[in-house]
């Protein structure tokens, strides 16, 4: 395993050597254009405008306070590209090689089904346009969902069932096919499907990235395996992160609550904290080499299991307690027996009769018994916890293609709730990609 890891960073280093000595560019032409973009009429400025050269991978986003910057190792003419979810798309033409001070105004647009979106086949085209119905949550949709995180705030799109199997870890299911594990269901983050290995259906967001390095997210609830195959019978999740070159710098964020509020029997009597953090940092060299690094955690003490319902009340006949008991969160008392059926068992009756106890073979009653069981509370880690580390590097080759590495690492304590419940102690889950 180590000798492959070996090769595998040996294979990455040499493409990337390769690709930086086979190509050249010219930097003796520059164009550099600065701006601020508002809307159309308020004035106010505009967060998160995507701002593209036309024909081309360059490209960056307004800031916080709707300001942009971008440099181009190409002389004019060009174009630029000016779009964002909710407003009409503006072309401007750039004739000079340096702009300073450009002022766009974009219009807002309600005709619904002019959002872009990305297909497998990686070309942009029109809600309208595409061969199904798509949900979308852009940049700011993310920021400001109504829930603790963004990925459940997916709940709220049209045509989407979330079942929480515990308090990180959610299951996205379309069209009614509700289950505890949608293995018709796909998700795709940055292009890699989240399915784990031994669970067989997407893991939710246990390895994806957080919120400050999702710039949006995709829903198609119907069938999509015209687009993406067979296995997406009950839809696709697209979760696109952020762009190193068009999103730089250093942002953070602190998030805290509690829960357990007047907790039941079993469960913590005093309100349990919840925690979780996150950093992420990006930066762009000569718009030819990006980076960007994310960590997360999160922790919390997750819902307890102490549902002791019985599900074979009627095993319990005319006894003052049911010896037959199975109840719902309580494992190991599922396996029962009719112990008059021992009456017939010829080993039994030997035994019974080497311990003098023959006479009482004939009177055993046809009573169901099961094993004691165990509390989940004794067999389950409540301390939940999710580690995500992400990483990607970037390199433009020209200004038409790019290579990239992609690394998701995430590790934790999480519960699954399927048929049964099922502790995810101490999981660790990683993925690699590169891409051209």
């Amino acid at each position: 395993m180590q000798n492959f890891t070996k090769r595998a960073w040996l294979v990455v280093f040499t493409l990337f050597v390769i690709v930086s000595f086979s190509t050249s560019t010219v930097f003796a032409q520059s164009t550099n254009i600065s701006g601020t973009v508002t809307e159309e009429g308020s004035k106010e400025t505009l967060i998160g405008v995507n701002i593209v050269v036309k024909g081309k991978v360059i490209g960056t986003v307004t800031d916080m306070q709707g300001n942009f910057n971008l440099r181009v190792n190409q002389a004019p003419p060009l174009t630029l590209i000016f779009s964002m979810v909710g407003f009409a798309s503006q072309e401007v033409e750039i004739t000079q090689e340096n702009v300073s001070n450009l002022r766009i105004s974009l219009a807002e647009q309600f005709m619904l089904g002019q959002e872009v979106v990305v297909s497998a086949s990686r070309v942009e085209e029109s809600i309208l346009k595409s061969p199904v119905s798509i949900e979308k949550m852009d940049i700011l949709a993310i920021r400001d969902t109504p829930a603790d995180n963004y990925y459940k705030g997916i709940a709220n799109l049209k045509g989407v069932d979330v079942t929480t199997s515990s308090i990180n870890f959610q299951i996205i299911n379309a069209r009614g096919f509700n289950s505890t594990g949608n293995t018709r269901f796909v998700q795709l983050t940055d292009g890699m499907d989240t399915q784990a290995p031994a669970l067989n259906f997407p893991i939710g967001n246990l390895n994806g990235p957080s919120e400050l390095d999702v710039e949006s997210v995709e829903f198609i609830p119907g069938s999509s395996s015209a687009l993406y195959g067979p296995n997406a019978f009950n839809g696709i999740l697209l979760v696109n992160s952020k762009s190193p070159f068009e999103y730089q710098g250093l942002s953070a964020f602190y998030k805290q609550g509690v829960n357990h509020i007047n907790g039941r029997a079993g469960e913590p009597t005093s309100p349990q904290p919840m925690y979780e953090g996150s950093i992420r940092y990006a930066k762009a060299f000569n718009n030819k080499i990006a980076f960007k690094v994310n960590a997360s955690y999160m922790q919390a003490v997750d819902w307890h299991g102490t549902d002791q319902t019985d599900l074979s009340r009627g095993n319990q006949g005319d006894l003052p307690f049911n010896p037959g008991a199975n109840r719902v969160h309580v494992f190991g008392d599922e396996v029962s027996n009719n112990i008059g059926l021992f009456r017939n068992v010829a080993g039994f009756q030997q035994n019974a009769q080497a311990n003098g106890l023959a006479a009482f073979v004939p009177f055993l009653p046809d009573q169901v018994v099961s094993r004691t069981g165990y509390d989940e509370r004794h067999l389950v880690d409540y301390n939940a916890s999710n580690l995500k580390l992400n990483g990607a590097l970037h390199y433009r080759i020209t200004d038409r293609s790019e290579l990239s590495y992609t690394m998701n690492y995430g590790a934790g304590t999480s519960v699954y709730t399927g048929a049964q419940r099922y502790s995810l102690a101490n999981f660790s889950i990683i993925q690699h990609k590169l891409e051209l």
